[in-house]
C-alpha cells in the first residue's frame, strides 16, 4: 500500500523563491555566540533550488505547520498515519523542535515536511501525502582565542614594548568558497589609550590571502575518523599593541572574524577578552600544581562539550592524562619565560610528553626550542604490566627557583574482580507526575581487582533486576534502570520512576541485583508512600506588626520517612482567636520535594495555632501575635472618658483595658465609695476604706462595653 501512495511535491510560488535569494543577498550570518531567529525557513524547488544559509545556532520556522511530530527517521516517514511530520537528514546539524529548524553543527542537512492528509470517499482509500524539501547550509565562524602573549592577560603599566596580539578563528570549510578572491579577515579593535601599532588607530584588519603577511592557515581541527567531527579551518592573525602610557585598570578588547564570502552566505563572529594593566603585574615562579587532566578535551569547533575528565584509574596497559600548571608571585599563570624546566618523579610510571624529540621524564626549553608553557600536559602509564599504584610529582623549575607539586596517586587496574553497588540515598516517587526521566534516583557502582585496586566498573552488559516489596521482579515499564554510566569521575546506574496516578509503584524498599558474569552485588532503595508524617515549622512565631507574613513549611513523609510524590496535597489552616488568616485563601497546598508551604497575614494581636493535614499526617503549631496591642495601649489613655457616667450606672467605652482599682482612684475623688462590674450573673464589687480593700472586694478587669454601677 505504501508504494501505490499518490505522493504530491508541492512547489513554491516564484515570489517566495524570489524573496529568499534576496534574502541570500543581504543576510549576515550572527556571531557563533549569540543565535538569531531568521523568519521562515525557504523551500526547495525544482525550478531554483535554494539552500538556507544559517550560522551557528541560527533558526527558522518552517511555514504553514501547526503540531508537526518531529520523527526520528526517514524510515517512520512512510507511514500512512493522518499528520504532520518533520523530519531531519541529520539531527546533529539541525535539530527541530515544534515547527523551528536550528543550526546545531555546520555542514548540510535536509528537512522534510510531510503533510498526511485522509482522501475522501470518492478519491479512493489512499491518503494524499504532500512533501515540502527544505536544504540547510550551516556554517561555523569562531573565534577561538584572543592571546595577549601573556599568560594571566597582565602586563604592567611600565611596559614600553607593544604587545603582540594573536587572534584565532575557526570556520567550517563551506563557509569559504576555494574560488574568492579574498579569504575571510579578522580584526581587532582596542579601546583608547590603547592604540594599534600599525597607525591604524583603534581598530585594524588582516584578510587571509596568500600574500598576507604575518596570517597563517593551519591544518584541520579535530579527526572525523576518530571523533565523528567534521573538519574545520584554523586562522590566525597579529596585531601590535602599544600600551605606553595607559593608566592601570582593565581593557576590553574585542576581535571579531568575517568570511567575506556572499556566495556561500556570509558568516561573521566575534569575541572580547579583558587585559588589565597593573602595576604590579607579578613575577617569577611562585608555585605550581599538578592535577588529573581530561581523557578527551572539549572540541572548541562544536557546540556541543565533548570534555570527559579523568578519574586517576585505568585498567593496566592504559594511559592517564595530566596537567602541571606555573603560578607567578601573585598567584596569576606565570608568563613565558618563568618556567625552563619540568621534571616528572613517578616510580613504576613512564611518562609522555607528547612533544617530538622528548623522552624521558624531563621536558626543557633547550631541547624543544620552545619556552615551557605556563601549562604543561602529559600521560603516564604503568612501566609494567601488573595491576597497581603510581605515586607522581613533578618538579617545576625556573631562574633561581624550584616548585615541588603535590603528589597524585594513579591506579592502573587490573580486570575486576570484585563489584560494589552503594545503596540509594533518595526514594523514588509511587507516582511521576512530571514523566519521563524527572524522578530519579542514582546507586554508586564501584569495581576492584584481585589487588584490591580500585578498577574500573563494567558498563555494558551488565544484568540488573529489581525485585519489589513483594520479591517479585519489576517491569522496566515501571522502574527503568540505566547501565552503569560514568559522571564526572564516578559511575552511577540510574533508576527512573514510571509510576502513574492510575498506576502507582508500591511503596516500600526495593532490591536492586547487578551482575556480569561471577560479578554480582545488591543494593537497596524505597519508594515513598502516602502521606504519614508531618514536621510543621513557621519563620515567624512571633509576629508583632499587622500585615505580617508567616510562612508555615510542612514536611511531609511516608510512614518509613520518606518524602511523600510530588503534588501530594497538604491542607493548611489557622484557628483561634483569628488573628492569623491564610493570604490566599486557599487551604490545599501541593509537595515538591516532599515540601509543601503556605503563607498567613497577621490582622491583629492574640493567639492562632496553624495545623497541616496530608494523608494520615497531622500536625499544628501556635503563633502568638501582638500586633496592634502596644499601638493601642498608647493610643488611648484610661480617663473618666471612659465612663458614660461618673456615677449609678455606667458603661466603659474605651479600646484599653483597665482594672477596678485604677478607674476608682479616678472617681473616688467625686465621693465614691465602690463600683461593681455586671459579670452577666451577679453583681463583682470593688470598694476601699481608708485605703484598705474591704471584705469581698475584686479588683477585677473592665474591658470595652462593659456595664458598671458607682456608688456614691
Amino acid at each position: 500500500m505504501i508504494g501505490s501512495l499518490a505522493r504530491k511535491r508541492t512547489n513554491v510560488v516564484a515570489l517566495a523563491t524570489l524573496l529568499a535569494l534576496v534574502a541570500a543577498m543581504f543576510t549576515v550570518m550572527p556571531s557563533a555566540r549569540a543565535a538569531i531567529a531568521l523568519g521562515d525557513c525557504t523551500a526547495d524547488t525544482a525550478e531554483a533550488p535554494f539552500t538556507n544559509d544559517l550560522g551557528n545556532t541560527d533558526s527558522c520556522d518552517i511555514p504553514g505547520t501547526t503540531s508537526p511530530d518531529a520523527v526520528a527517521d526517514s524510515a517512520e516517514l512512510t507511514a500512512t498515519t493522518v499528520g504532520e511530520y518533520l523530519q531531519s537528514s541529520d539531527d546533529e546539524v539541525v535539530t527541530i523542535s515544534g515547527s523551528t529548524v536550528t543550526a546545531a553543527d555546520f555542514g548540510t542537512a535536509t528537512v522534510t515536511h510531510r503533510t498526511v492528509v485522509a482522501d475522501g470517499p470518492d478519491e479512493g482509500d489512499d491518503p494524499d501525502v504532500t512533501d515540502v524539501v527544505y536544504l540547510f547550509e550551516v556554517h561555523r565562524f569562531e573565534i577561538t582565542k584572543i592571546d595577549f602573549g601573556d599568560s594571566d592577560n597582565t602586563v604592567r603599566a611600565s611596559a614600553t614594548t607593544p604587545l603582540t596580539v594573536t587572534v584565532t578563528a575557526s570556520y567550517s570549510p563551506n563557509a569559504q568558497s576555494d574560488t574568492a578572491a579574498d579569504g575571510p579577515s579578522i580584526s581587532l579593535t582596542v579601546p583608547a589609550p590603547l592604540a594599534i601599532v600599525s597607525g591604524e588607530g583603534r581598530t585594524a584588519t588582516r584578510v587571509q590571502t596568500a600574500s598576507a603577511v604575518g596570517d597563517q592557515v593551519s591544518a584541520v581541527d579535530g579527526d572525523p575518523a576518530t571523533d565523528g567531527d567534521q573538519p574545520s579551518v584554523r586562522i590566525s592573525a597579529t596585531f601590535l599593541v602599544s600600551t605606553a602610557g595607559v593608566p592601570t585598570g582593565d581593557y576590553t578588547v574585542t576581535a571579531s572574524a568575517d568570511s567575506q564570502e556572499a556566495a556561500t552566505g556570509r558568516v561573521t563572529a566575534s569575541d572580547t577578552e579583558t587585559l588589565t594593566v597593573t602595576d604590579d603585574a607579578g613575577a617569577g615562579l611562585g608555585s605550581a600544581t599538578l592535577s588529573l587532566g581530561n581523557v578527551m578535551d572539549d572540541n572548541p569547533a562544536t557546540i556541543k562539550d565533548e570534555t570527559i575528565p579523568e578519574s586517576g584509574t585505568v585498567l593496566v596497559g592504559g594511559k592517564i592524562n595530566l596537567v602541571v600548571q606555573a603560578f607567578n608571585s601573585l598567584g596569576s599563570k606565570s608568563n613565558p619565560g618563568d618556567v625552563s624546566e619540568i621534571q616528572v618523579i613517578a616510580g613504576g610510571g613512564r611518562v609522555d610528553f607528547g612533544v617530538t624529540g622528548v623522552t624521558g621524564n624531563v621536558l626543557r626549553e633547550e631541547e624543544t626550542g620552545e619556552r615551557v608553557g605556563q601549562t604543561v600536559k602529559f600521560s603516564l602509564s604503568k612501566a609494567n604490566s601488573k595491576p597497581g599504584t603510581v605515586d607522581v610529582y613533578a618538579l617545576v623549575i625556573g631562574p633561581g627557583t624550584s616548585i615541588t607539586t603535590e603528589t597524585v596517586t594513579l591506579t592502573f587496574s587490573g580486570t575486576p574482580t570484585g563489584l560494589s553497588v552503594a545503596d540509594a540515598t533518595e526514594a523514588l516517587l509511587a507516582v511521576n507526575e512530571a514523566g519521563a526521566d524527572d524522578d530519579t534516583v542514582k546507586l554508586e557502582v564501584t569495581a576492584t581487582d584481585d589487588g584490591g585496586n580500585k578498577a574500573t566498573p563494567p558498563t555494558r552488559g551488565v544484568r540488573i533486576v529489581i525485585t519489589g516489596p513483594d520479591d517479585k521482579s519489576v517491569l522496566r515499564s515501571k522502574i527503568d534502570a540505566s547501565q552503569p554510566t560514568k559522571s564526572g569521575t564516578k559511575y552511577y546506574i540510574t533508576l527512573t520512576g514510571k509510576g502513574t496516578q492510575a498506576a502507582p509503584l508500591a511503596a516500600g524498599e526495593y532490591t536492586v541485583t547487578v551482575s556480569q558474569g561471577e560479578l554480582e552485588d545488591t543494593a537497596t532503595f524505597n519508594v515513598a508512600g502516602a502521606a504519614a508524617n508531618i514536621e510543621l515549622a513557621v519563620d515567624n512565631t512571633s509576629p508583632g506588626d499587622d500585615d505580617a507574613f508567616v510562612t508555615a513549611t510542612a514536611t511531609v513523609t511516608d510512614k518509613d520517612g520518606n518524602s511523600v510524590s510530588d503534588g501530594t496535597e497538604v491542607t493548611f489552616g489557622a484557628s483561634g482567636n483569628g488573628a492569623i488568616l491564610d493570604l490566599v485563601g486557599n487551604a490545599g497546598k501541593m509537595t515538591k520535594d516532599g515540601v509543601a508551604t503556605a503563607t498567613f497575614v497577621v490582622i491583629g494581636d492574640g493567639r492562632s495555632v496553624i495545623s497541616a493535614i496530608s494523608g494520615s499526617g497531622k500536625a499544628a503549631t501556635t503563633v502568638n501575635s501582638t500586633a496592634g496591642a502596644a499601638d493601642t495601649a498608647e493610643a488611648e489613655e484610661v480617663t473618666l472618658g471612659c465612663l458614660s457616667e461618673t456615677s449609678g450606672f455606667a458603661t466603659y467605652t474605651c479600646d484599653t483595658a483597665s482594672s477596678a482599682s485604677e478607674l476608682f482612684a479616678l472617681v473616688s475623688g467625686r465621693g465614691a465609695t465602690a463600683i461593681h462590674l455586671w459579670n452577666g450573673s451577679a453583681w463583682v464589687r470593688y470598694s476601699v476604706v481608708n485605703g484598705n480593700e474591704v471584705p469581698g472586694s475584686t479588683d477585677f478587669l473592665v474591658t470595652d462595653n462593659d456595664i458598671l454601677y458607682v456608688s456614691n
